[in-house]
């Protein structure tokens, strides 16, 4: 006999995620957290997870502390260039950050909802792409 495999719920809350580790791997809220720092490397395939983004900010494999940073609900700067000028609100101020949930409809339900995290600054000066309306260069 084969032990079935069990997945996490891809958008449960903080408990939920922690209590999945526990029970699943024994694991603390300290090497959940730890654990989750492997999603620095790599990214979701979206033929087999439904995520269409990267879990990190810019898409690099750099080892550092971003993915951390990205989860937190702290207010924080955008960064849009190769020199990492901070990118702020139209008074220069540390952007307000948020999360919002989105749906791409990509299944016939309508899911997967997911979430995306906005910082709400003014486009780049720095950077020298400089999108429309539409989101286009």
């Amino acid at each position: 006999a084969t032990k079935d495999e069990h997945q996490p719920n891809p958008v449960a809350d903080g408990r939920t995620t922690i209590e999945y580790f526990k029970t699943d791997f024994n694991f603390t809220s300290r090497e959940t957290a730890a654990i989750f720092g492997a999603h620095i490397f790599g990214k979701p395939h979206l033929s087999k997870s439904l995520f269409p983004y990267t879990w990190t900010s810019r898409a690099i494999n750099v080892f550092n502390n971003d993915y951390y940073k990205n989860i937190v609900n702290k207010d924080r700067w955008r960064i849009d260039d190769d020199n990492c000028q901070h990118v702020g609100d139209a008074y220069g101020n540390k952007p307000k950050t948020r999360w919002t949930a989105h749906s791409r409809k990509m299944t016939e339900r309508g899911g997967p909802v997911f979430w995306i995290h906005w910082h709400d600054s003014c486009p780049s000066i720095y950077n020298d792409h400089v999108m429309n309306d539409e989101g286009r260069k």
